[in-house]
């Protein structure tokens, strides 16, 4: 009974506490030592010591479950975007672990809306993969030659 009890005083307290989402989707319990009213002035949130780029925070959320911080940016200018531009930001902030979809956006949106929503975020998603493919693949196009030029020369002189 005691450890039911504990368990529950636990889960309860966990509960209650300020909370950050990481874009890979590592969820963290913020301490009582910050200050959102500052959050606008650096390019960082600072937690135990540790600082957290502000374009690696996918969500901060009170203990009474306001949203302060979304996408990388405050709420305030998040709401400012249009559909497009919160596809946008929400997929800056997502990776292959972690999708930052903002699912109660889309439940206030029409069908047309959120098929709108969704396609912007998967492009953009797709567009961040083929981005990096390519990039492995311009390297690797360069390293190659190289390499075989380099073994091809020292293979001649020795």
């Amino acid at each position: 009974m005691k450890i039911f009890f504990f368990t529950l005083m636990l889960l309860h307290f966990l509960h209650g506490q300020d909370k950050m989402i990481l874009k890979s989707g590592v969820e963290l319990i913020i301490t009582n030592g910050n200050n959102f009213k500052t959050m606008n002035q650096t390019w960082y949130f600072e937690n135990n010591s540790k600082r957290y780029n502000k374009k690696n925070i996918a969500l901060i959320t009170l203990n009474n479950g306001e949203i302060i911080f979304r996408s990388g940016m405050p709420i305030s200018q998040y709401r400012e975007l249009t559909i497009f531009g919160k596809a946008i930001a929400d997929a800056k902030v997502s990776s292959e672990v972690y999708k930052n979809i903002n699912y109660d956006l889309l439940k206030s949106l029409n069908e047309n809306d959120n098929k709108i929503y969704m396609s912007k975020f998967n492009d953009y998603m797709l567009g961040k993969k083929v981005v990096r493919y390519t990039g492995i693949t311009v390297c690797a196009l360069i390293a190659i030659p190289s390499t075989l030029l380099i073994w091809f020369f020292m293979g001649i002189t020795s």
